[in-house]
Parts: structure tokens; sequence; C-alpha cells
């Protein structure tokens, strides 16, 4: 699939749309807490941080230093200006280059970007090439051969077509990490709480990336029923399910 130019659009809309409540944040950095090192400060990569959402909420709960990577210069530039925090530094990389010196990190962080990365095997070497023995990658994804059932779908019918194609069944995922020298040690879940207005502000927003997959028709469409069969809802509660991978690097156990 063609890769989604973030500084085209996404970079204006996505901090706002994808804001997080403080809870869901607290149940995602206790997910974060369970698997990396337990001590601290750690020192922890954001690949592919975006407008830096996690980045200063995993300043202040591991101590830092912390590196936003981020391709995007507008989104980088947005969260140089709405995300900055004394213990984070972000930087223009990529998974498959992150500009750190070898061993530099005991943790990283991807979320909702390994289906990004172009090159998973360089990728893959990189994130291992950067972390300290004994570190943990935390991947938060989504799996073709398990696509959760989200209840907005159905206004939009190929987006369940173009997420099976965007993800990897977690097999694959796996395999890449084993070959790099990885080793498997969890997949982890996490029930994300939200309400019906914090999907609709997200899709009216179009800050979402599988929107650029689909025909201006499709996403209009989709819209326009979606607003008439919410009218009146905004406050449902919705739950999310989001899966996490998490994989330590060579020499664990050692100092």
């Amino acid at each position: 699939m063609r890769r989604v130019n973030y500084d085209e659009q996404q970079y204006g809309v996505f901090a706002q749309a994808r804001a997080m409540s403080q809870e869901r944040m607290a149940g995602l950095l206790d997910a974060f807490v369970r698997h990396l090192p337990p001590h601290r400060p750690l020192a922890v990569a954001d690949v592919g941080c975006g407008t830096g959402r996690f980045t200063t909420a995993v300043a202040a709960t591991f101590g830092g230093p912390v590196y936003g990577i981020e391709p995007s210069v507008r989104m980088r530039e947005q969260a140089e200006a709405s995300a900055a925090h004394p213990a984070v530094t972000y930087l223009d990389g990529r998974a498959e280059g992150i500009p750190l010196p070898d061993a530099a990190c005991d943790g990283a962080l991807l979320f909702l970007v390994w289906h990004h990365v172009e090159d998973h095997d360089a990728a893959a070497a990189e994130l291992c090439r950067i972390l300290r023995p004994g570190g943990a990658v935390i991947v938060r994804t989504a799996f073709s051969d398990d696509l959760h059932e989200l209840w907005w779908y159905d206004y939009f019918p190929r987006v369940r077509e173009v997420e099976r194609a965007m993800f990897q069944p977690l097999d694959e995922v796996v395999r890449e990490f084993t070959r790099a020298g990885f080793r498997y040690t969890a997949r982890d879940v996490v029930h994300e709480p939200k309400t019906v207005a914090d999907d609709v502000t997200m899709l009216q927003q179009r800050a979402i990336s599988t929107f650029e997959h689909l025909s201006e028709n499709e996403i209009v469409d989709g819209l326009d029923r979606l607003a008439r069969a919410t009218r009146g809802r905004q406050d449902d509660p919705v739950t999310y399910q989001s899966d996490f991978v998490v994989f330590t690097s060579p020499g664990a156990g050692t100092s």
C-alpha cells in the first residue's frame, strides 16, 4: 500500500482529533510500565512519535531521556510546539534509520507505527542496535488475522478490506522481530474507554490513515450517514481493545 504522507493533511488535525483522556492515557502507561525494565530512569525511543501525544507522558513516567523519532517534518514541528518537555528531544528519523548511538535506550515504543514501516527487517535490526541488553520493544498494532470489529466500520464498509491489507498476521510480526535476534515475550491487551464523540471527532477530521486509502465519495457518504446515526449519542461509551506485542533485546538477564 502507498505510504501515507503526514505532511499533507494529517499534521494539522492529528493532535486535537486524536487527543486522549487522562483515563485512557493512564491505562496505556500502565501497560508500558508492565513491560519496560523496572529500573528508573529509563531512556526510551518513541519511534514514529507523530505530534508527541505519548512522548511527554513517557518522559514523566520513566524519567527520560525520551527521544521522539518522527520522519514527518510538520508532525515533528507540531510536537516541538505543543509537546515539549525537558527530558524530550525530537529527532528526524524513521524506524529503518534511528539517529541514536548503539545501546542508547532501555526501551522503544511503536504505537500504531509498524504498518507504516517500509522495510521491517531493517527496522527490527535498528531497534536491536539502539537497545541495551534486556531492553524491550513495545509494538501497538493490529493483526490481519484477528482484527477487532469497531462500531463505526459499517459506515465505511471498505475499511475492513483496507485494514486486512494494511496489517500483518501476528506470526509474521513475531518472525520479523525474532529474525533480528529479539525474543517474543508477551502479547498484552488494553481496553481503552472512549465515547462516540471521540470517534466521531477523529473521523470527521479525517485523522486516521485508513481514510487515505478510501475514495472521497466513500468518506463523504460515510461521514454523512455517521452524523445522522450518532445524533444525540455523543456521550455513549465505547471501548477499544488495543493489542500490544513485546519483544526483548538480546542479552536479557545480563548487566
